[in-house]
């Protein structure tokens, strides 16, 4: 039987994933929950990372951005754990506040 519209799958790991479905596979908007505690959340295609999403490590350090066939795609933005997002201005000290990882 294959799913669409709204789930919950969770894997032989331990990960859990809640979102959409289309022919089986993770689409659309959803968070994808690790074993560790570690997230992704935002937007899959053919069950993989695609769109905007960010992803959490368990330790609190954010990357933000777009990814594409499950990998980073483009420019990502990297959130130390202390801060949530880029605060207003962020461009004049960008090196106080993320860090692009390409």
């Amino acid at each position: 039987m294959q799913r669409d519209g709204y789930g919950v799958l969770t894997f032989a790991d331990g990960s859990r994933y809640c979102g959409l479905f289309s022919d089986g596979m993770c689409a659309g908007k959803g968070v994808l929950t690790f074993p560790d505690n570690s997230k992704y959340e935002g937007e899959f295609g053919n069950g993989k990372y695609s769109g905007f999403g960010v992803y959490q490590r368990a330790d609190g350090m954010k990357f933000e951005g777009q990814f594409k066939d499950g990998q980073v795609s483009g420019r990502l933005v990297q959130f130390p754990s202390s801060v949530d997002s880029m605060p207003e201005k962020c461009y004049k000290r960008a090196q106080q506040w993320y860090s692009l990882v390409l």
